[in-house]
């Protein structure tokens, strides 16, 4: 081998020394560039001051900690004339200019950190405490918007501001602005409506956010109101509301039951019909039109059900039945309870059925105390369970006397 001329030493060291540079940093960047949990401690070894591990150890330290020391704030702010594009240097300024009071000064760093990442979680919920605080309501509804789609769960901690921020008339306009046509306003309405909410808040801001007259008539967040206004006694306006979600005019003639002759006309529960399918039997319009029911013996179910709203009094059930029922094999009965107290007023079994139509009737009476009644189908078991078929037809009830 020759002799290695000292020039040529000295290229040959400089190109090792590039190379070794170059190798270290090309396994920093590598290992700063996809900094999790598991791989930070020994990329921190390696790289302590790159703006990566900078980030990542102030993100871990801020959530931990719920806040972060006055050292770990001084390392951003030093590093960030590393990191131009890092969104972090920005975004805890943003944080640390709220945490002190000064939420009108938060903005612009903020802003300026939702620029750089606007998938930056983070940043967002900064951004939705911040116009929270400033009363930009418009502006935190979009953040909050943002947040449901980048982080599903987050909607269970967003909710109660969100129906706060609905509760005040003040900012219930900009707020309906910011998410009309957003899916968030269905879990918004039925929130409000599950905490007691005032039906006329709800439905001014049903209609301020266009969902009063294209939600489906039995979409959960009315019948979660309607139930609402149902436990706090409130039946004459529920009912009312019931009426006009349906779209049945004030002038159509009302009988004691909705639909009774089962001719699927609009109006869900709880006023309407409300029938089951499930394992023990079910309950489905058919041609006549008709009630057709399967009951088959095994548990107790409620087949069809209406909430009524007679006045004390006498009163006659009457219709025509059809079907095939087993003795003792289990039995389908027509019941009236009270609403609250469950008190049964009428027990009326439904045996000895034929092929053809035949006419049924049986009275009862309404006390005073029983403002409202529920009427339903039940299936009763027995101990050797047998199936039972039953078809109504003309279902009615109708005056019978003076009140009790």
């Amino acid at each position: 081998m020759g002799r290695v001329s000292t020039g040529r030493f000295g290229l040959i060291i400089l190109a090792v020394t590039v190379g070794a540079l170059l190798a270290l940093w090309v396994v920093q960047t590598a290992l700063t560039n996809d900094v999790r949990a598991s791989n930070l401690p020994l990329a921190a070894r390696i790289a302590p001051n790159h703006p990566e591990v900078v980030m990542k150890q102030a993100m871990i330290e801020f959530q931990t900690m719920r806040g972060m020391t006055e050292e770990t704030y001084r390392r951003i702010m030093v590093t960030a004339a590393r990191a131009p594009l890092s969104y972090e240097p920005p975004l805890f300024h943003g944080i640390r200019l709220l945490s002190q009071g000064r939420a009108a000064e938060s903005g612009p760093f903020l802003e300026e950190a939702r620029r750089r990442n606007p998938r930056a979680r983070f940043v967002r919920l900064a951004l939705l405490d911040h116009y929270l605080r400033s009363g930009a309501i418009q502006q935190a509804a979009v953040e909050a918007r943002v947040l449901i789609r980048l982080i599903p769960d987050s909607q269970r901690v967003l909710l109660p501001e969100l129906m706060r921020l609905a509760r005040d008339p003040e900012t219930r306009p900009s707020l309906a602005r910011a998410l009309a046509g957003d899916p968030i306003v269905k879990p918004l309405l039925t929130g409000l409506a599950q905490s007691n909410a005032p039906p006329a808040l709800v439905i001014d801001l049903a209609r301020r956010t266009n969902m009063l007259e294209t939600a489906n008539p039995n979409s959960r967040w009315k019948s979660e109101l309607l139930r609402a206004m149902i436990e706090r006694g409130e039946i004459g306006p529920a009912k009312s509301l019931w009426s006009s979600f349906a779209g049945l005019g004030p002038d159509r003639p009302e009988g004691a039951i909705h639909d009774s002759d089962f001719a699927g006309l609009p109006g869900g529960p709880p006023f309407g019909w409300r029938l089951a399918a499930v394992p023990s039997g079910f309950a489905e319009y058919g041609d006549g039109p008709a009630l057709v029911t399967e009951y088959y013996g095994r548990s107790r179910v409620e087949l069809a059900a209406q909430l009524l709203t007679l006045t004390p009094g006498r009163y006659r059930l009457t219709f025509a039945a059809s079907g095939e029922s087993r003795p003792n094999g289990g039995r389908l009965a027509w019941k009236i309870a009270c609403l609250g107290s469950n008190r049964i007023v009428l027990d009326m079994p439904i045996v000895n059925l034929a092929a053809d139509f035949a006419p049924r009737n049986a009275a009862f009476a309404i006390p005073p105390d029983c403002g409202a009644q529920w009427l339903r189908l039940v299936g009763e078991p027995a101990e050797f369970p047998a199936d039972q078929s039953a078809s109504f037809r003309n279902l009615r009830v109708e005056p019978a006397g003076s009140a009790p």
